[in-house]
């Protein structure tokens, strides 16, 4: 019994230490998003959010059903869904939506560095430890560029900022199908491309985002002759 309880024992530095390469990047980026745009929390509703939020009867109508939003805008069907559920919590208090916009946020910036980590093993045909340093630098430029600041602090424009979250993720997956055994990323690819779609209308570039990224870092000419092809052996 003891060497059971011994086994299912987990150590959170243990943990951290063998994921440091990845948890650390993260963590720092998290922090440093917190120090730049924390102070956005606290800001109240501007200008389409009166529109979005506050005088949207999609949202304030307790009937609401999922073809309501459906209907209500049929290409922002997601961002218009987690409006809904931010006023079915947060009510008209911004603070809520702000929190979300910023969480957003700091998941998009986790998903860049990945998307860099990967891509730049990726054309040195190997995982080298030095890969970390520039894919943290891009992810950081990604998530503090001042370009960033309206996706973050006005809430109207979560419609960008999750249309990148499902983007991000849609690239991500596909370049992991890649890997060994990674054939299940290749439909979770598009299902993320496709749930883009439904956040902004700007999602349509999605499947040039992934022709381009495979033309310039893919040099599987067998895997780059058909997208939807397994990963290579």
């Amino acid at each position: 019994m003891k060497l059971l309880k011994q086994q299912i024992t987990v150590n959170p530095k243990t943990i951290i230490l063998k994921n440091k390469r990845t948890l650390l990047p993260l963590a720092g980026l998290a922090a440093l998003i917190l120090i730049v745009y924390g102070q956005t929390l606290f800001s109240s509703f501007h200008f389409d959010d009166r529109s979005s939020i506050l005088k949207n009867p999609v949202l304030q109508n307790r009937t609401t059903t999922v073809e309501d939003l459906w209907q209500y805008w049929p290409t922002r069907f997601i961002t218009t869904g987690s409006f809904y559920l931010n006023y079915r919590i947060c009510r008209l208090r911004p603070f809520g939506y702000h929190l979300v916009n910023l969480l957003i946020h700091v998941i998009n910036a986790g998903l860049v560095y990945f998307i860099l980590l990967y891509s730049i093993e990726r054309g040195n045909y190997t995982s080298s430890p030095t890969a970390g340093f520039p894919a943290w630098a891009g992810a950081l430029i990604f998530a503090l560029h001042p370009l960033q600041t309206q996706a973050v602090s006005y809430i109207a424009q979560r419609a960008a900022s999750l249309t990148a979250s499902f983007y991000l993720a849609g690239l991500l997956c596909y370049i992991r199908a890649g890997q060994p055994r990674g054939r299940i990323f290749y439909p979770l690819s598009w299902l993320a491309g496709a749930a883009a779609m439904l956040c902004k209308e700007m999602a349509v570039t999605f499947p040039l985002a992934v022709i381009f990224w495979d033309v310039f870092f893919e040099r599987n000419k067998t895997r780059r002759s058909g997208l939807f092809a397994g990963p290579s052996p």
